[in-house]
């Protein structure tokens, strides 16, 4: 496949070192950061383009955030081009106008251009306006992924929802963990292995089935404690009670 990749961030640099590895040709890094757009053309030996409306192909992977995949939609230049979009949260309907052959390859993963990940199962919701389009797409996915699922917009809106729980809130948390360690002169690193632990049993166990902890329990002595430790940190303590009372009353 021919492919322009309209961006030169984290996604933009994972798809096409993963192209590229499989014997793709990038023909156009496309993108209005000049520095990390040469970068990336560089590393593809492709072009550097800074106008997407100067481009001549007729392939192209937007890998760019949503709000710009949004502007884009609303130009005519991709009319009668076949477009591929990474976004989680812009379903096929939102931007169907965009072009008549649209897809969409989101990867369920947290994705840094300076640690690129070399796993094979990496989930990918698939998403696609024809059958032309999904063939192309699906042709293309085999480069990134063996773990390759197809969803409707509102599972996709579901997926994206909950990608945002855990991987997004858990990470907030981690960091209020590691700022309220720093202020006690603690590490961050004494966490590391319960978090290992956590992960490592979701493999074989439901989450409710792990659940443990004073809430789970219902020992308030230890969250009223927690909560006075916690006195000085409104927003803090604030999310530890309504997190101790989700978890109290917690059904599937």
């Amino acid at each position: 496949m021919n492919l322009s990749i309209i961006g030169s961030g984290n996604i933009a640099h994972f798809f096409a070192m993963r192209c590229i590895e499989a014997g793709h040709f990038i023909h156009e890094i496309i993108s209005t950061n000049k520095v990390t757009g040469e970068d990336l053309a560089q590393k593809c030996n492709s072009q550097y383009q800074a106008d997407y409306t100067k481009s001549t192909n007729t392939t192209f992977l937007l890998a760019i955030p949503d709000d710009a995949i949004r502007a884009l939609a609303k130009s005519t230049f991709f009319q009668g081009k076949r477009v591929i979009h990474t976004s989680g949260s812009i379903g096929i309907e939102e931007i169907r106008n965009m072009c008549d052959h649209l897809s969409c390859l989101w990867p369920i993963y947290s994705i840094q251009k300076d640690n690129l990940p070399t796993r094979q199962d990496i989930p990918f919701i698939l998403q696609s306006s024809n059958e032309n389009s999904r063939r192309k797409t699906v042709s293309l996915a085999k480069c990134l992924t063996n773990n390759l699922t197809e969803a409707t917009d509102e599972q996709k809106s579901i997926l994206h929802l909950n990608a945002v729980l855990v991987n997004n809130f858990t990470n907030h948390l981690f960091a209020q963990s590691e700022k309220l360690l720093k202020k006690h002169k603690l590490s961050f690193d004494l966490m590391q292995p319960i978090i290992e632990n956590t992960v490592e049993k979701l493999k074989t166990s439901p989450p409710k089935a792990l659940q443990t902890g004073p809430a789970q329990r219902g020992d308030s002595s230890t969250i009223n404690a927690h909560l006075d430790i916690l006195a000085q940190d409104a927003p803090l303590q604030e999310l530890y009670r309504q997190i101790s009372h989700s978890i109290e009353n917690f059904k599937d």
